[in-house]
């Protein structure tokens, strides 16, 4: 298995990704309360952050800033739990603060941090909670009532949040009706350009199906991973299956492809429909006018004509 799974692993730690980075001290807290009590943005507005709520730069939505003040105070109580509680205090600090502390070392000479990568620390935050509800045999029967009855609170509170969360959180993430959308649109001889690595990955989730391709086959190389792969012998990107074929695809008659902003699309009497994100920058077609542009959530299908 760890044979079968050596590309993959080269690839994620050669190939840089773009929708990773390195936190400040805001972003680490507003991950943390990410893992524990959820992604909150659908509480606010979808564009622009509601008045109460503040920015939460890993998902590009919002969240109300009374959920980093219940992650706070979570994390401060866990605090206490472990120094009052030595059977947490291990769990505590290998299997929780350490991999984010790690994470915290590691981007600042790689970027690696997303805060959906710490995902696997939650059974965890779980376990030791559940620990601390229970008392230790040496304590005395009120001390043991008065742990239980707050962490039941506070499983009370955690459950309220997520069934809140699961009727109030915009369901989905545009690819699907982008994909659904450019399809009823795209004329045989049209030029489809997805901006991006992971936006073309999702956007062919179901525009050309699960079985669409390979991230090792599609991918725009930075600077450094392609300094890295002409110093390797050739016999290498052989070995670890790298290429450019699934980089681009015709389907009905039009083409989608990856599209790198550093290069010229290639020419096409056709229309060129772009699917970016909206942070990302307008492009600007030679000889070409922007048709028209519509809304698919985050991302944005405009149709640029001659």
């Amino acid at each position: 298995m760890a044979v079968a799974a050596l590309p993959a692993v080269v690839f994620a730690l050669m190939h840089r990704a773009a929708h990773t980075h390195s936190p400040d001290l805001r972003e680490i807290a507003q991950t943390w309360s990410f893992l524990t009590f959820g992604d909150m943005g659908s509480a606010c507005a979808d564009i622009s952050p509601a008045d109460n709520c503040t920015e939460l730069l890993p998902f590009g939505g919002t969240g109300p800033t009374w959920v980093l003040a219940l992650a706070a105070l979570l994390f401060g109580a866990l605090l206490v739990l472990a120094i009052y509680d030595k059977r947490t205090r291990l769990p505590l600090a290998t299997l929780v603060f350490a991999p984010l502390i790690l994470g915290v070392v590691i981007s600042q000479f790689k970027t690696m941090w997303l805060p959906r990568v710490f995902l696997p620390i939650v059974p965890f935050i779980c376990l030791i909670v559940a620990v601390g509800a229970t008392a230790p045999d040496k304590q005395s029967g009120a001390q043991g009532g008065l742990r239980t009855s707050a962490f039941m609170l506070l499983a009370v509170v955690w459950a309220g949040l997520g069934m809140f969360q699961q009727f109030t959180r915009q369901k989905g993430d545009g690819f699907k009706p982008a994909a659904e959308f450019v399809r009823t649109i795209a004329k045989p001889g049209d030029l489809v350009l997805v901006d991006d690595n992971f936006h073309y990955w999702c956007f062919n989730w179901y525009y050309m199906g699960a079985n669409w391709g390979d991230p090792r086959h599609a991918f725009l190389p930075d600077p450094e991973w392609a300094r890295l792969l002409r110093r390797l012998p050739a016999s290498i990107t052989t070995l670890l299956d790298l290429n450019n074929s699934d980089s681009s695809f015709v389907s009905g008659g039009a083409t989608v492809e990856l599209w790198d902003r550093k290069r010229i699309p290639p020419e096409s009497a056709a229309d060129v429909i772009v699917v970016r994100d909206q942070a990302t920058r307008q492009p600007n077609f030679p000889n070409r006018h922007l048709a028209s542009t519509t809304h698919m959530k985050q991302l944005l299908v405009e149709r640029w004509t001659q």
